[in-house]
């Protein structure tokens, strides 16, 4: 009787598992941190130069960053169909 050869599992990739935790993470902090905010460093002192008060953005805005980073490396390495499905499932 023969042995069957080695198969791959048929899970997922090891990485697409890293990056979905990682994607899933990164969502749940985004929503939290939308609404604090953050100010600009020595470029919020731009703001009272111009009539504003200091500049800040949306804390969650970098978070978001680092979301469309992740969905652009799965959707190269694993392909586009598999990238919607990781934003679409969040």
């Amino acid at each position: 009787m023969e042995t069957p050869a080695h198969t791959a599992p048929s899970g997922i990739p090891r990485s697409l598992f890293a990056f979905s935790i990682f994607y899933g993470g990164m969502v749940c902090i985004a929503g939290v941190l939308g609404s604090k905010q953050v100010t600009l460093g020595p470029i919020s002192a731009l703001g009272p130069l111009v009539g504003l008060g200091p500049l800040a953005v949306e804390a969650g805005i970098f978070a978001f960053l680092l979301l469309v980073v992740v969905s652009s490396a799965v959707a190269e390495l694993h392909g586009r169909a598999i990238a919607n499905m990781l934003v679409r499932i969040g």
